[in-house]
C-alpha cells in the first residue's frame, strides 16, 4: 500500500470519519508492514491505541456520564454561589456607604442647629441674617482689592525665584559633574 493513501486513511482516523474497514486496513498495514520515518510516530500511536483485535484498550466506566452530570452541576452550583456572594459584597459595600453618608449629614444638621442655637441664646444673629452697612461693605472691597494687588505682586516675585533656583540646579549640576571628573582622573 502506498504511502499517500495511508497518509489520507490516518487524516481521516485523526478526523474521525473513518470506517471499521478503513482502522482494519491501516492496523494490517501498521502491524504487518516496515513504515518510513514520517509514519513511524503514527504507527506506534495507532499500534498502542488499538489491541491485536483491533478494538480499543480504553474501558470505560458505565457510570462516567452520571459523574460527569454531577461534577458539571456541581460547578454550576459553585459558580452561581460564587455571583450571590459578589452581589452580597456589593450590597453590603453599598449600605454601608449610604450609611455613613446618613451618619455624616446627621452629623453636620446637629451640629448646625447646635451651633444655631447657641448663636440665638448669646444674642448674636447668624452671618446669613447680618446686614452689613455701607460702610462696612466699602470696608470688604477695599480689603478685597488690596488683597487682589498683595496676590499679583506676589506671584510676580515668585517667578524670579523660579529662575533663580533654576540657575542654581544646573550650576550645582555643572560642579558636581566637574567634581566627579577630577575624582576620576585621580584615581
Amino acid at each position: 500500500m502506498e504511502d499517500s493513501k495511508i497518509k489520507i486513511l490516518l487524516d481521516a482516523f485523526y478526523e474521525g470519519k473513518t470506517t471499521d474497514s478503513d482502522e482494519k486496513e491501516l492496523f494490517d498495514y501498521f502491524n504487518n508492514t516496515e513504515v518510513s520515518d514520517d509514519l513511524k510516530e503514527d504507527k506506534y500511536l495507532y499500534l498502542h491505541m488499538y489491541n491485536t483485535t483491533g478494538k480499543s484498550n480504553i474501558d470505560i466506566p458505565s457510570d462516567l456520564e452520571s459523574k460527569i452530570e454531577t461534577l458539571i452541576d456541581a460547578l454550576d452550583r459553585q459558580d452561581k454561589s460564587k455571583i450571590r456572594n459578589k452581589r452580597k459584597q456589593l450590597l453590603i459595600k453599598s449600605i454601608s456607604v449610604a450609611a455613613s453618608l446618613v451618619i455624616l449629614f446627621s452629623v453636620g444638621y446637629l451640629m448646625k442647629q447646635e451651633s444655631d442655637s447657641k448663636q440665638q441664646t448669646a444674642g448674636v444673629t447668624p452671618v446669613e441674617n447680618y446686614q452689613f452697612s455701607e460702610d462696612e461693605i466699602k470696608a470688604l472691597q477695599e480689603t478685597e482689592r488690596v488683597l487682589l494687588i498683595f496676590s499679583s505682586n506676589f506671584n510676580k516675585s515668585l517667578e524670579p525665584i523660579a529662575l533663580m533656583s533654576e540657575k542654581v540646579n544646573k550650576t550645582n549640576n555643572i560642579l558636581s559633574s566637574t567634581l566627579k571628573t577630577k575624582k576620576t582622573k585621580k584615581i
